[in-house]
């Protein structure tokens, strides 16, 4: 929902449709960073982030345009504000691209902001923050004939799982290009009216995510990543051909603490993706 798809574009274009926008940035609470976010007319959200790699979006059905917001995210707060703003000059924009000069309104929310993660994790509680609206048109940008990429080589781990009445999904990949191993966690969960999505994430060269062999079938995996990741895990493939997925690996998320990754409720996969011809496949493709 968050940026626009490129779309009814032919060889050599890329079309990106008519969109709006009204953000707004909050008072920080407790060490996260708040921002208020519409994505299109009727979907707002707010979206929490810290250093480290802790995430957390809640969004909502409500009413988002020129003239304020109007939305309730249930337990965790509501948001009631008028927007008033002075237009800033845009410039439309250059060749490859042509479209109509966005419209972009600087001002300010009035009104009633409140927000209050779980258990208090962050709070806020304002009448007044500094905000944005912006309407771009669609754009074409004529991007003449593309280069093909060389393939990437990637090595990956996934599990999936329960921990603590939640759904969790692991993924920790090494991609050649980037050099350094990318960990993440995340949960989705329905809590009302609203949906709330927490995300953690590593991109440590001082974390570990070792395969063995480099070839076919991995065998073995050993992953020790860094904050807001705690503790090691280890894949191993049993020969009856089962998958022993252990340890004490633990990630954070907002509002939510510390969660197992591991156990008895999760499962893994691993393989190796080295495409042949451009074309990606995978001895035994992830089934998490």
């Amino acid at each position: 929902m968050a940026l626009p798809g490129i779309a009814g574009a032919k060889p050599g274009y890329h079309v990106f449709p008519e969109h709006f926008s009204l953000e707004a940035s909050l008072p920080k609470s407790n060490g996260y960073r708040i921002s208020l976010n519409s994505f299109g007319h009727r979907w707002v959200g707010v979206t929490l982030s810290r250093r480290g790699g802790e995430t957390a979006h809640y969004y909502a059905r409500g009413k988002a345009n020129r003239r304020g917001v109007d939305v309730s995210f249930g337990r965790f707060g509501s948001v009631h504000a008028r927007f008033t703003g002075r237009s800033v000059k845009r410039e439309p924009p250059q060749a490859p691209c042509h479209a109509r000069r966005p419209i972009e309104l600087r001002g300010r929310l009035e009104g009633s902001i409140r927000f209050r993660g779980e258990d208090g994790y962050a709070t806020v509680a304002s009448k007044r923050v500094k905000a944005s609206y912006e309407h771009g048109f669609r754009e074409v940008c004529d991007v003449g004939v593309v280069p093909p990429r060389k393939p990437s080589i990637f090595d990956v781990l996934s599990a999936r799982g329960k921990s603590e009445g939640r759904t969790i999904r692991f993924n920790a990949f090494y991609l050649e290009s980037i050099g350094v191993p990318v960990i993440s966690a995340s949960t989705v969960e329905r809590v009302g009216r609203v949906t709330a999505w927490k995300l953690s994430i590593s991109e440590n060269e001082k974390s570990r995510l070792e395969f063995s062999p480099p070839t076919g079938r991995p065998q073995t995996v050993t992953v020790k990543p860094t904050f807001p990741f705690s503790g090691s895990a280890s894949y191993a493939v049993q020969p009856d051909g089962s998958v022993d997925w252990s340890g004490d690996l633990r990630v954070s998320f907002a509002g939510l603490g510390e969660v197992g990754l591991t156990g008895p409720g999760f499962q893994a996969e691993a393989c190796h993706i080295r495409p042949p011809h451009g074309v990606i496949k995978c001895e035994n493709q992830p089934s998490v």
